[in-house]
């Protein structure tokens, strides 16, 4: 009698677990693909509905840069964008951070192999919300960045002759 009871404990613990995780990942991959389509469509004001703070300071930086293009250019640039969507493939979660791997279709030409791009989120008050505070692809999600350096860096030394006096 006591393995029944342990037995049904353990399986509605792992019942609680899967779904859990589930629920996680549906939320990651809503928010991932929310963003990435709100980019997409140069809705900077819909982005930052899936951003952390840190984020929306990058947004803030392209939302200027939209605001120098002309209109026209806008329209063409969305029209095109209309075709394209985002959609996640994969999520990895660890604690309160997550790496969503995404991929782009094309509409107009679904054979397109798109390259996988990775966005980062973290859970902010219990809300998972984009992370890429830095303005750069969203694939550069390496932690260990390091800046150039006379170590870490090969010179090649230039000799140029000079002519005669």
């Amino acid at each position: 009698m006591k393995n029944i009871k342990f037995l049904s404990f353990l399986t509605l613990a792992g019942i609680l677990v899967f779904t859990s995780c589930n629920k996680e990942e549906k939320e990651i991959k809503k928010t991932a693909e929310g963003f990435l389509n709100a980019i997409n469509m140069l809705n900077i004001s819909e982005a930052r509905k899936y951003a952390t703070e840190e984020t929306g300071k990058t947004l803030d930086i392209m939302e200027q840069g939209l605001a120098l293009q002309s209109p026209e250019i806008l329209a063409e640039s969305r029209k095109e964008a209309a075709n394209k969507s985002y959609e996640v493939t994969k999520v990895e979660i660890k604690n309160d951070e997550a790496i969503a791997s995404c991929k782009m279709t094309d509409k107009t030409n679904p054979d397109t192999k798109s390259p996988m791009e990775s966005l980062r989120l973290k859970k902010v008050d219990g809300k998972w919300l984009v992370n890429q505070p830095k303005e750069s692809d969203i694939d550069n999600s390496s932690d260990d960045e390091t800046l150039p350096t006379e170590e870490n860096v090969e010179v090649e030394e230039v000799v140029t002759e000079q002519p005669a006096k």
